[in-house]
Parts: C-alpha cells; structure tokens; sequence
C-alpha cells in the first residue's frame, strides 16, 4: 500500500489528473441525481438510460478516483477537516448506494408513484457527491496556497 501511495505522490500531473477526475466524476453524479428525475418524466424512452445500473457505474468510478485524487495532497497537508469532510462524502454516497433501494423502473416513476426511499436517495446521493467535489476541491486549493507540509 505504501509503494502505491508513494508512486501517486512522485508525478504532480498524475496527482492533478486524478483530482480533477474525481472532481468532474463527482459533479456528473451530481447532475446525474439532478437531471434523473425529471428525464424520466418527460422522456420515457431515455429511462432505461438512467437506470441503477448507471448509478452503480457512477459510485464505482467516483470512489477509486477520489481516494486517487484527495490522497496524496492530503498526505502531504494533513488537513483533518477536509478529511472529515471527504469520508464524510464518500460515506453518504456508498451508504446511500448499499442500503436505499428506491424504484428506478419507468412504470412506477411515470404513474407518479415514487416512495420516499426514492427522494432519499436521490437527496442523500447529491449531498454525498457534492461534499466529496468540494473536499477535493478544497484539498487542491489548499495544496497550491500551502508552500510547507504540516
């Protein structure tokens, strides 16, 4: 595990990449939450698209990349509370993912019939994705601005 953290900390370009990943990664689940609803709504045809499976792919690439991306900055700074942060988003999403089970199937979401494991999931996937984005954006920002290690 070591010589992995220790070969992601000796490129700056790949630390950045994998930043600016899980940054965008992040942000597209969050547009993802947003937009799923309303798709569904108003085009039945496209809902198979944004299907749980989809939803899976997204958490499963957001993960690795994130831990990818905060990480090594992290190492380098220690800042805890952006740590608190980051596990904080990372927790939401996985949990949310692992134990709510909401319909995504067209029939029940156009008849209007959505539970509120639904909603909850959806709230609870947003503020999950968004808290990590903001963790890894605010590590980045920090790494730039802070010239020592701590």
């Amino acid at each position: 595990m070591s010589k992995i953290i220790s070969l992601m900390l000796h490129t700056n370009n790949r630390r950045k990449l994998f930043s600016n990943l899980s940054i965008v990664f992040s942000s597209v689940c969050v547009l993802h939450c947003m937009m799923t609803p309303f798709l569904i709504l108003l085009l039945p045809a496209l809902s198979e698209f944004f299907s749980e499976t989809i939803e899976l792919i997204l958490v499963m690439a957001i993960v690795p990349l994130s831990l990818t991306g905060f990480l090594p900055n992290w190492i380098r700074h220690k800042n805890y509370f952006l740590l608190l942060l980051f596990i904080s988003g990372l927790a939401i999403v996985i949990l949310s993912q692992l134990y709510i089970h909401a319909p995504h199937d067209s029939l029940t979401m156009q008849s209007g019939i959505a539970d509120n494991s639904t909603y909850l999931k959806s709230i609870l996937m947003f503020i999950g994705a968004m808290i990590l984005a903001f963790s890894v954006f605010k590590n980045n920002k920090h790494t730039h601005v802070c010239s020592h290690k701590h």
